[in-house]
This record gives C-alpha cells, sequence and structure tokens, in this order.
C-alpha cells in the first residue's frame, strides 16, 4: 500500500492542483513530435535524391537512344558536342521530352552527364556533319 500511496504523490507534483498539462508532458511530446517529423523528412529526401536518379537514368537512355537512331539514319559525329535542355541541336528531332540535364555526345557516340552546364548561362554547341544543300 506504501507503494502505491508514494506513486500517487509522485504523480501529484507533477500537476498542482490545475488544469492543462505539465511542462515535463508537453516536453515529452514535442520530442516525439520532432522525432517523427524527422523520420518523415528523411524519408521524403530519400524520395527526392531517389527521383533524381531516376530522371539522369531515364534521360541517358532517351538520349542514348536518339544518338543511335542519328548514327542509323546514316550521320556520323566528327567531334563531341554537348546536348543542353535549351538547346538539342541536331538529336532534337530524335529526343521525345525536355531534358533536365547536360550531357557530352562523343564521337564514338557514347554519352556522359556534364555538372554544372544547366543554367550557368553557358551555351552548349551542337555541330553536325552532315553535308550542306
Amino acid at each position: 500500500m506504501k507503494e502505491k500511496g508514494s506513486f500517487l504523490k509522485m504523480l501529484r507534483l507533477f500537476h498542482y492542483g490545475k488544469a492543462g498539462f505539465t511542462f515535463i508532458e508537453v516536453m515529452i511530446a514535442l520530442t516525439i513530435l520532432a522525432s517523427l517529423v524527422g523520420l518523415v523528412g528523411l524519408g521524403i529526401m530519400r524520395f527526392i535524391v531517389g527521383t533524381s536518379d531516376e530522371v539522369k537514368s531515364f534521360e541517358a537512355h532517351e538520349i542514348q537512344k536518339g544518338v543511335s537512331v542519328y548514327l542509323a539514319t546514316g550521320h556520323t559525329i566528327s567531334e563531341p558536342f554537348i546536348v543542353t535542355p535549351s538547346d538539342q541541336g541536331v538529336l532534337d528531332p530524335y529526343l521525345m521530352g525536355n531534358l533536365k540535364n547536360s550531357w557530352v555526345v562523343n564521337v564514338d557516340g557514347n554519352i556522359k552527364q556534364v555538372d554544372g552546364i544547366a543554367g550557368s548561362g553557358q551555351m552548349g554547341t551542337l555541330k553536325s556533319d552532315r553535308a550542306k544543300p
């Protein structure tokens, strides 16, 4: 019985006879909410980062298909060129949708993503070796 009575006395220490929550109860609730917000925030960040990686992978596949079709139609690439979101150049007819990243197309048709060109004010130049009429 003494143990039960001392536990009730301890609980009464937190409530002082007034309505509302004690400081400790509020702090525990805030700690739980902060933990939940942190976990949700991490999940959202993983989703965003994963999405940007998927966009890059999709764009790489689209550019590679465009280069393959470009080369299959009898064109050749005499020197590397840059495909940017604002200027897709000779690959424009072979690409579907808009790009979000810049890519370098090498002479052998391989592609590589370029960091820092999209949105930096630098314009990539696209060169075609098509015979001019």
